[in-house]
């Protein structure tokens, strides 16, 4: 009966073991996509602005053109 409780037991905080390390590494993995999305917004902004001024610099030196 005591090897039983003991294995019981053992199997029990295993598996609160697993499933503290789940949410840990589930709230891990959230926190960093919502990282991650941040800074890929942050990036795509500077880059659509510097696309934006790089198509009207092309636009302007083909306005400006010397004949």
């Amino acid at each position: 009966m005591e090897p039983l409780l003991a294995f019981l037991l053992s199997a029990l905080s295993l598996s609160s073991l697993v499933f503290r390390l789940s949410w840990l590494s589930l709230r891990l993995l959230l926190s960093l996509r919502l990282l991650l999305s941040s800074l890929l917004l942050f990036v795509r902004l500077p880059s659509s602005l510097g696309g934006v001024s790089i198509s009207l610099l092309r636009r302007r030196a083909l306005l400006f053109r010397p004949v």
